[in-house]
């Protein structure tokens, strides 16, 4: 079923890749990464958990979170090695949608399962997943985004911070997704989500200045 979906999707969306251009076109490339990214993930775990003789709530905090957030991060490379000096910060608006992609898919792959419950079952998964689960995918991968426009615009060439902001994404990951197995903890799983995006909007518009705001210093260094 998660093929279909996958498939189905992915057909409209390569129509539209026709007639859009540049940094449009280029949002859309990572949602799909992130629609991608989904259905490796959905395979990989399954073949790891198998591997690894772990069980499902094992896998769900242990294993998932790092395969996930790596997976989702892996396109972001291209900005971290790439020459443009682009000033916007497209690579978080990017990150931000392969992790939207990802949810998409993961909360049909759930749906389905969720479906023969009945549609009111369903549809109360679906809103707390879309207030929880989907925002933190965004989040989490944005993180990653955000710390590479950083390094990037105050030239800091450190591959530990990039792999920081991804232990950290794969972190909150994994808390919330041990959360999610406790009952009484349905409110924190969605805090998470909800704390990590309001931090990264506020560092994005406090530490996110064009150069003309910075100090003389930085600015001069961002300019160079």
């Amino acid at each position: 079923m998660i093929e279909a979906v996958f498939v189905g999707t992915l057909a409209p969306l390569c129509f539209l890749l026709i007639i859009l251009k540049e940094d449009n076109r280029r949002l859309i490339l990572f949602f799909l990464w992130g629609l991608a990214a989904a259905l490796a993930a959905y395979y990989l775990n399954g073949f790891l958990q198998g591997a690894l003789g772990l069980g499902l709530r094992e896998t769900s905090i242990q294993l998932a979170p790092f395969t996930e957030e790596s997976l989702k991060a892996l396109p972001l490379l291209y900005y971290l090695f790439s020459k443009k000096r682009e000033r916007s910060y497209e690579v978080v608006r990017n990150a931000l949608a392969i992790g939207i992609g990802f949810s998409i898919l993961e909360n049909i792959a759930y749906l389905t399962v969720l479906a023969p419950e009945g549609l009111r079952s369903a549809m109360g998964f679906a809103v707390l997943r879309s207030a929880s689960a989907c925002l933190l995918h965004g989040s989490a991968v944005a993180l990653v985004g955000y710390t590479i426009r950083q390094a990037r615009l105050y030239r800091i060439h450190s591959p530990e911070l990039i792999l920081g902001a991804l232990f950290c994404a794969v972190l909150s990951h994994g808390l919330f997704n041990y959360l999610a197995g406790i009952a009484s903890a349905w409110p924190l799983c969605v805090l998470i989500p909800a704390l990590l995006f309001s931090i990264e909007i506020l560092a994005w518009n406090f530490f996110g200045k064009k150069p003309s705001a910075l100090p003389a210093a930085i600015a001069e260094r961002t300019e160079a």
